[in-house]
């Protein structure tokens, strides 16, 4: 088992200071991952910043992984 700590940022920076313990780097992806999804499943989520960034780090200045999603939608321009 390895700890963990995922900061997120959605508008708002949230730094992770409890984190999780999880068997291993894998474990950890997938949790982010799965983070993400459960922000982009929600509409009002994308139509207010748009985006989500997950850093998981396995120590105070060490990152695993930055995983990022972005919602952008192109209207045609109204005449």
């Amino acid at each position: 088992m390895s700890h963990y700590y995922f900061d997120v940022c959605n508008g708002f920076d949230v730094s992770d200071s409890v984190g999780l313990d999880l068997a291993d780097d894998n474990a950890a992806l997938h949790h982010a991952r799965s983070v993400v999804a459960k922000y982009a499943s929600d509409p009002h989520n994308l139509a207010s910043s748009g985006h989500i960034v997950v850093t998981v780090r396995t120590g105070p200045t060490t990152v695993l992984t930055t995983t990022r999603l972005v919602f952008q939608e192109d209207l045609p321009a109204v005449a």
